[in-house]
């Protein structure tokens, strides 16, 4: 089952994240600052879908439940290496 993923935004640079998936839901607090946004982002891409974008990529390495209750964008590539590489194919996905 896919999961649905929620964001809203909650100050100029953090959001609360939900996924839901099989019946079951996660919250997140994630931080994406000006900055890192601008350095991700591909033709127009809005923080809250470069947000999804990344929850979406933390997916396919984990499970909901994995992922850190509350983490800065910037914190993927420390344990993810490949993390900018594989961004975009992630951000299409998160378009509403």
């Amino acid at each position: 089952m896919a999961s649905m993923i929620t964001t809203v935004r909650t100050g100029p640079d953090t959001f609360e994240v939900t996924i839901r998936e099989n019946n079951t839901e996660t919250r997140h607090g994630v931080v994406l600052t000006d900055t890192l946004h601008k350095e991700l982002a591909v033709k127009n891409v809005t923080k809250e879908e470069c947000v999804r974008g990344a929850i979406r990529f933390l997916l396919t390495r984990e499970g909901k439940e994995d992922i850190f209750r509350r983490f800065d964008v910037a914190t993927i590539e420390t344990f993810f290496p490949d993390f900018r590489q594989k961004l975009p194919g992630h951000l299409e996905a998160s378009r509403p």
